[in-house]
This record gives C-alpha cells, structure tokens and sequence, in this order.
C-alpha cells in the first residue's frame, strides 16, 4: 500500500511539472507571437527554438544538480516546497519541465515542417 502511495505522488508531482511547462510554453508562445508580429518572422519557428533554448537551460541546471548536489544552497523554504512537490526535489522539478518543453518545442518544429517543408 505504501508503494502505491509513492507511485501516485510521484505521478501527481510529474503531472504539476508537465502543467507548469505548459504554462511556461504558452508563456513563451505569447511573447514570441508579439515579436513575431512586430518584425515579421516565422512566429512558430521563433517559438520553437525559444522553448529549445529555455529547455535546455532547465535540464543544464537539472544536469548539475545532479552530478554535484554540493552546489545547491541549502534550502530555505522545505515545508511551502512539500506542499507542491511530495517527493520531487528541485532538480527533477527542473528535468521535468525541460522534458515538457523539449517535446512542446518538437511538436511545433514538426508543425513548421509539416506546413513549409522547410527545416
């Protein structure tokens, strides 16, 4: 039973960093349509290659912090970060939500493809 509990806050914790990627898409999204519009670029190529460049921050900061968890501060705010994520530490936070926006930044690259033709 105690194992089941565990399955479903670690799916209920992946869910909330997927939900925050989109989120942080749809952010993007927003800002690259203004810019797009404003200097006449391909407004979906803009958005994916801004979800790749935020992306790979993410999983960079997530890649340190688990190859050297020395180099995180220690952490200040434990019991309001318990109260989002159960049993995911910022890292993975962090690997999850550039997962989410690598796959988000995938789908509008094969959107761009799929209507253009173009790389």
């Amino acid at each position: 039973m105690k194992s089941n509990n565990k399955l479903l806050l670690a799916i209920k914790d992946i869910a909330k960093c997927i939900y925050i990627g989109l989120l942080i898409a749809a952010g993007i999204a927003l800002i690259m349509l203004l810019f797009g519009l404003t200097f006449r670029k391909n407004i979906i190529v803009l958005i994916y290659q801004a979800d790749f460049s935020v992306g790979s921050m993410g999983l960079f900061i997530a890649g340190i912090s688990f190859l050297k968890p020395s180099t995180l501060r220690p952490f200040d705010h434990k019991k309001q970060w318990e109260e989002h994520f159960k049993l995911l530490n910022i890292g993975h936070v962090l690997f999850f939500i550039g997962i989410s926006l690598y796959i988000i930044a995938i789908i509008f690259y094969n959107l761009n493809f799929s209507l253009t033709g173009n790389i």
